[in-house]
């Protein structure tokens, strides 16, 4: 399995910030990250944590930030 380019992992890294930011409760975004955090360390869960928390307190996500596709 090809490891991801950077492009890509960034692209992942941005729709997971979205789809975590879109979760109905703060407890269901706590719950997400303590299994990244189990899964991935918690380096991995607190960009992710920061990330949300940004986008998430921003008027409107700069699209640019966080492309789509």
């Amino acid at each position: 399995m090809p490891a991801l380019a950077r492009d890509d992992e960034a692209h992942r890294h941005a729709c997971e910030v979205r789809w975590l930011a879109a979760r109905p409760t703060d407890a269901a975004r706590a719950e997400y990250l303590a299994l990244v955090e189990k899964r991935r360390g918690p380096a991995a869960a607190n960009r992710l944590r920061l990330d949300t928390w940004a986008l998430l307190q921003s008027p409107a996500p700069l699209h640019d930030e966080f492309p789509a596709a």
